[in-house]
């Protein structure tokens, strides 16, 4: 059967692709505009420690060395709560802390 003059065909794949970006780029789009403290729901993930010696600490993040690894240097991030804490007594670099964080994110929940 000959196609009509102006038509396409859209195959399966052409499909399927179109789709899948448009979803990556709407996925993308929504995390990077919501804040990380509103993805984590309040006590759906565990929090662990991470001891060690500030590195650096601005007013946006934290830089901590690991106590066990001399190699292993990790930026957390804070909640409002803690940028709050730290804006009115910063740590000093060389002192040793505790940061309380989410399993797999780098967001700090306490400071100690």
């Amino acid at each position: 059967m000959p196609e009509a003059q102006g038509t396409r065909l859209v195959t399966p794949l052409k499909l399927f692709a179109t789709t899948h970006t448009l979803r990556c780029l709407l996925m993308v789009l929504v995390t990077a505009t919501v804040p990380p403290t509103l993805i984590l729901a309040k006590g759906s993930q565990p929090k662990d420690k991470f001891r060690g010696t500030v590195v650096h600490a601005g007013p946006k993040a934290i830089s901590v060395k690991s106590q066990d690894n001399i190699y292993l240097v990790r930026t957390f991030s804070y909640t409002p709560q803690v940028e709050k804490k730290i804006h009115t007594k910063p740590p000093v670099a060389g002192k040793r802390v505790t940061v309380h964080y989410f399993r797999g994110t780098d967001l700090a929940t306490k400071v100690d």
